[in-house]
């Protein structure tokens, strides 16, 4: 696993399939930044957004969600990527990965964690 890397969950009960950002490099540190896009904002104005054809996954308007971002341990997201709980997609572009970075740092709905993690690795916003 990779900063840039993606991953699609397999859907459940009451959890739709959304594509998983790597956001923060998981060679660095034990723990590794993630989030999600989705065509539905969850009520969330201002949130970054990524076009149909930036990356091959979408193909509506969808939303980097800020308030959906968490901190897990790398071990862990690379037994679910090993598992058929998920599956490995097209690794984003440099301008992605860096527009997706910094509206984490931007966004009050982030944790203080996910934050100081991407700050170390030198995001700046």
């Amino acid at each position: 696993m990779n900063l840039g890397d993606t991953f699609v969950n397999k859907p459940a009960p009451g959890v739709p399939s959304h594509l998983w950002m790597v956001l923060s490099d998981p060679n660095k540190e034990s723990r590794v930044v993630l989030a999600n896009i989705s065509s539905d904002d969850g009520g969330n104005r201002g949130l970054v957004t990524f076009q149909p054809g930036e990356h091959p996954f979408v193909s509506n308007v969808s939303y980097v969600r800020c308030d959906k971002a968490r901190v897990e341990n790398v071990a862990d997201v690379e037994r679910v990527l090993r598992s058929s709980l998920a599956t490995q997609n097209t690794a984003l572009q440099p301008k992605l990965v860096d527009r997706a970075q910094k509206s984490l740092l931007a966004s009050p709905l982030v944790s203080n964690e996910a934050k100081e993690i991407l700050i170390r690795q030198g995001v700046t916003p």
